[in-house]
């Protein structure tokens, strides 16, 4: 028997430059062609992390490279981005449960930025 599968959310390409815009960055899974999530946070305005977008296989393409021509950095961790597509939608804000997995991402994310001062 045949499944046909369906983009879920995020089949608007506009939807997809604009979430992966509002992302600090991007996590893939580790061959970067099942699923990329990214994550947003400001510690003045937000209380916690929030998911900015959700890509699947039909829209990795494109999400990568909207990803790469803004500069945005794309992490590669299957058990991480599994878990935000798993348990999350576009908006939602990261919960308290997942708060040190997320923290580690960012840690990462953080160390990794150039500082010029």
């Amino acid at each position: 028997m045949f499944l046909e599968t369906k983009c879920p959310d995020f089949s608007d390409t506009r939807k997809i430059i604009e979430g992966v815009g509002e992302s600090d960055f991007l996590v893939s899974d580790d061959k970067c062609v099942h699923r990329i999530v990214g994550l947003k946070y400001d510690s003045q305005t937000m209380p916690e992390p929030v998911v900015t977008v959700i890509c699947v296989r039909c829209q990795m393409s494109f999400a990568k490279r909207a990803a790469f021509s803004m500069g945005k950095r794309v992490y590669n961790d299957s058990a991480f981005s599994a878990m935000i597509f798993r348990n999350y939608r576009v908006g939602q804000a990261i919960m308290e449960r997942d708060y040190t997995a997320v923290s580690k991402v960012y840690v990462d994310y953080l160390l990794s930025v150039d500082k010029t001062w």
